[in-house]
């Protein structure tokens, strides 16, 4: 494999984490919105089911990304070596990349339901 087609790789698989990170934003602030706006309101079904479907699908997010990053160092790691900055630049980064996005979108996760949780609690 030629050094492009390991960039042009690369350049795909972290487009496609971009996008997952970005639709797991969307979750986390639609969930955020919602808790804010309308927790009390809901009654146990609707708010377990509405939680429910936020953690599996902002897991799914995660999950893309995670496995995103992996795909990423395993095609750089196979690069062939030489003087390519993509080595140098993301293989010295992975394991902050893998572990420290893990870390953000788990805690996003459990700082929303924890949220939704406050924000149901609260009487009007």
């Amino acid at each position: 494999m030629t050094e492009a087609e390991v960039f042009e790789l690369v350049a795909l698989n972290l487009a496609n984490c971009m996008q997952a990170f970005t639709v797991y934003l969307t979750l986390v602030f639609g969930y955020l919105s919602v808790s804010y706006l309308a927790a009390s309101k809901l009654t146990l079904f609707q708010a377990t089911t509405i939680s429910i479907i936020f953690v599996l699908a902002s897991l799914s997010c995660a999950f893309t990304l995670l496995n995103g990053l992996t795909t990423v160092a395993v095609i750089t790691a196979s690069a062939p070596r030489g003087s390519s900055p993509i080595q140098a630049t993301f293989m010295s980064n992975i394991d902050v990349w893998f572990y420290g996005m893990g870390v953000v979108t788990i805690a996003g996760i459990i700082a929303s339901l924890l949220f939704f949780y406050a924000s149901r609690k609260q009487t009007t």
